[in-house]
């Protein structure tokens, strides 16, 4: 059928922000997507001229039906999008599909010389860092720092001294050899306890990383100065790939439009998560906003990792809050009194659409 032929299809179809699921004759779900004009994206499946022409044929010749809901914003739009794509498993749905490529680094605490080693799976013993899908650019940094520390990369059980055998990485000095009793417990404990810290974040070993090969390069020590500029570029690449899910993330509320006519969203941002939504008649936006304003005084040691889908859902809001719309609609809390942010709530609720008329309670 062509878009003509669709169009009295669609002439239902709201112009407004949502999701949408095909689904092929069996009722199974064939493709998840969202817009924020939701009778003009599924137009474009059946025009003749798209930028999306793969998908769209995909979808002409499997698609049976197709539903939609309206989420009242595009960055509900995008949260909803992501829930229903990792609920469903779509077909044609590549982005956010599987979550068992994730991966993990570990760590076991427990043993006198622990590894940090790259694993898709958790366990009750070990510690985790992650998650993350760029599996290379991780395996690439930890090598790096285990070099850099003199950590073991033999597999377990560890090598007992009275073999009186260390490997090549002992030997060119990349390893402090614990297999031959080179180093005690405590002093190897707090090697891995400065690699943890510099892959989560910390500059200190990069700035000396830094000055050495100034000196390197001082010396005419070129290649030695290069291999110290690779290995921090790859243990930089880790940070950030690591970011998300060991730092503490943005603290924010942000204020959108519901579906429900004259009534607002108000969403609890709180270390890079969704803590808390409520969605309220505009007028009743103070008491949402005390309520919700609870969210920000909770304290306590952060988990060392996120699961696959909160991960997933922490880079949509990262990117969100950093784009013109997110700037646009959010008001920044960390650090700030309450008032502050209730007066920046207040000029958001004036911006919205159709007024928001406010009690002064």
């Amino acid at each position: 059928m062509t878009l003509a032929e669709h169009a009295p299809l669609f002439a239902a179809v709201p112009t407004k922000p949502g999701v949408y699921v095909f689904r092929d004759p069996s009722h199974a779900p064939l493709y998840v997507g969202k817009s924020k004009n939701l009778r003009r994206r599924l137009q474009s499946y059946f025009a003749s001229r798209t930028p999306e022409r793969r998908k769209a044929k995909m979808v002409q010749l499997f698609a049976a039906s197709v539903t939609f809901e309206l989420t009242g914003s595009d960055f509900a739009a995008m949260l909803r999008e992501l829930e229903l794509v990792q609920m469903l498993r779509p077909r044609f749905n590549r982005r956010m599909r599987h979550p068992e490529r994730y991966a993990y680094v570990r760590i076991d605490f427990h043993a006198p010389f622990p590894r940090l080693t790259l694993t898709t799976e958790l366990d009750e013993k070990g510690a985790f860092l992650g998650p993350f899908a760029a599996r290379r650019r991780m395996r690439l940094a930890l090598e790096e720092i285990c070099d850099a520390f003199g950590l073991r990369t033999c597999a377990d059980p560890l090598p007992g001294a009275d073999r009186g055998r260390a490997c090549w990485r002992y030997h060119i000095r990349t390893c402090s050899a614990p297999c031959l009793g080179k180093v005690t417990p405590g002093t190897y404990g707090r090697a891995v306890l400065q690699a943890m810290r510099t892959l989560t974040g910390s500059n200190q070993a990069l700035r000396q990383w830094q000055q050495q090969r100034a000196q390197r390069a001082e010396a005419l020590a070129f290649e030695r100065a290069r291999r110290l500029l690779e290995r921090e570029l790859r243990v930089r690449a880790a940070q950030r790939t690591l970011a998300l899910s060991v730092r503490p993330g943005d603290d924010a509320l942000i204020l959108q439009p519901a579906v429900e006519p004259e009534h607002a969203v108000l969403w609890a941002i709180h270390r890079g998560d969704v803590a808390r939504s409520v969605e309220i008649p505009r007028p009743d936006l103070p008491r949402a906003f005390r309520d919700l304003w609870a969210v920000f005084a909770v304290t306590g040691r952060r988990v060392p990792f996120v699961n696959q889908a909160a991960l997933d859902r922490r880079w949509i809001i990262y990117r969100w809050l950093r784009s013109d719309e997110g700037r646009l609609w959010s008001v920044r809390v960390r650090g700030r009194p309450m008032g502050a942010v209730w007066e920046e709530v207040q000029a958001r609720a004036a911006a919205l659409p159709s007024g928001l008329p406010l009690s002064r309670s």
